[in-house]
């Protein structure tokens, strides 16, 4: 299996006009929406995070974990602590007026919980070959993904006031993460015997993208999204800052 033979098992450009990232470069976000889509994909990015050090502990082959490593280096900022990912994306939630404190109290989407279980159990404990053809999707679909992240957000009121280096960021970053992998799918996919265990997880990848998209769209877009964060707040479950938001 070369580059362009897992392209079209991908099939980015289709897979990409999911609803959600439609919404994402279409709609002009409230901030309401802003606030739902940032805690929880802070809560997506938090257990990738977590997960992704399993897949290259169950990595056998070295070129491949080497970068895997280069990828895992950028992620936690290339030597610079203030550059790691997540602290970025804190940041980002930080400018919205939430503590990381304030975004354990909200529950996780059950999507995202079955994501973050899924890609977990496969990085570190199913064949190495499928779970780096998992991480292999993931990176390719993620740069589209985060450059419609970052054109949604950019659409609400008080954007200037975000802090959107992570969104910023990602959506360079995450081409160079996919250019990076090729070399993988390539020693990989030299093997014929690799191509069913690289296709289960190039179609797998995208399986576990679509859940997270489809949990966020019901959530971040869905009809009712407005009246459970309501009821949210008047149980307590919101940020302190949501009663002067929007």
């Amino acid at each position: 299996m070369n580059v362009e033979e897992a392209q079209l098992i991908l099939q980015s450009n289709l897979i990409c006009q999911h609803q959600f990232l439609h919404h994402m470069n279409t709609f002009k976000l409230s901030g309401s929406q802003v606030r739902r889509f940032g805690i929880q994909w802070y809560k997506a990015a938090t257990a990738h995070k977590r997960a992704f050090p399993g897949l290259i502990y169950n990595t056998i082959h070295d070129v491949v974990r080497f970068d895997l490593v280069h990828i895992l280096r950028d992620e936690y900022g290339n030597g610079d602590v203030a550059s790691i990912h997540a602290f970025m994306l804190l940041r980002f939630l930080n400018s919205l007026g939430y503590s990381e404190g304030d975004i354990a109290e909200f529950s996780t989407l059950p999507e995202i919980m079955e994501f973050s279980r899924r890609v977990d159990d496969i990085w570190l404990r199913q064949n190495p070959v499928k779970a780096f053809g998992v991480h292999y999707s993931l990176e390719v679909l993620a740069a589209k993904m985060h450059q419609s992240f970052g054109r949604g957000l950019r659409t609400a009121a008080g954007s200037a006031e975000f802090d959107l280096e992570y969104f910023n960021y990602h959506g360079v970053a995450e081409i160079e993460h996919a250019d990076i992998s090729d070399r993988g799918l390539l020693i990989y996919g030299e093997h014929a015997e690799n191509r069913a265990l690289l296709t289960e997880g190039l179609e797998e990848g995208k399986d576990l993208i679509c859940l997270l998209w489809d949990g966020l769209d019901k959530h971040v877009f869905g009809s009712d999204a407005e009246s459970k964060e309501l009821r949210g707040m008047q149980v307590g479950f919101a940020s302190p800052v949501e009663a002067h938001a929007n």
